[in-house]
């Protein structure tokens, strides 16, 4: 289906993302003896919070804690921005990978379909669409790893724009996931 091609697309992108953070030391934030000690002060500092220990947020407290150790993870955004700009890949003619201001973003689209949300069948063009988006920023990605233009080849934003006649349209098809996206 088009949802299982996209969400193995997006495996292969943060497989490549997975090379390059450990190739760059881009994994964690704090090494694993600073963080220990940040993460302690972190916690007694939710300890004493004062909004925190009023009764209606007294539950939420392990809610809170249980997510502190995603906070030592560097960002996906941060991380793949840095990988563009490392070996030099534009991606400024695709589906954002991680920008949301005008719509869902590549990695908003992975979000919901992991999580079990589904699109409707006159959203699955557009699924489509994205599903290609993510596969040529995928090849771009490898491709500037491999350190070979991508205007040499049939990922290029030239191509794309002279011979993939639905490339076209992209922006409507993002507004379409976006605006009626899952209700």
């Amino acid at each position: 289906t088009t949802e299982t091609s996209f969400r193995s697309l997006f495996s292969a992108l943060e497989t490549l993302m997975l090379f390059f953070r450990k190739n760059n030391n881009l994994e964690t934030l704090l090494p694993s003896k600073d963080w220990k000690i940040f993460e302690k002060e972190l916690k007694n500092w939710i300890k004493n919070y004062n909004l925190l220990s009023e009764n209606s947020y007294e539950e939420k407290k392990p809610l809170i804690y249980a997510k502190i150790s995603e906070l030592n993870r560097i960002s996906f955004s941060y991380v793949f921005d840095k990988l563009c700009k490392t070996y030099k890949i534009n991606l400024t003619d695709l589906w954002p990978v991680t920008e949301n201001d005008k719509g869902l973003s590549l990695t908003q689209i992975r979000n919901k379909l992991v999580h079990g949300e589904y699109f409707t069948p006159i959203q699955l063009h557009s699924l489509f669409v994205a599903t290609e988006h993510l596969r040529w920023t995928v090849e771009r990605v490898l491709l500037g790893i491999l350190k070979w233009p991508a205007n040499k080849s049939h990922v290029s934003e030239t191509f794309l724009k002279n011979v993939i006649v639905f490339n076209k349209d992209w922006e409507k098809d993002r507004s379409i996931l976006s605006l009626r996206a899952f209700q």
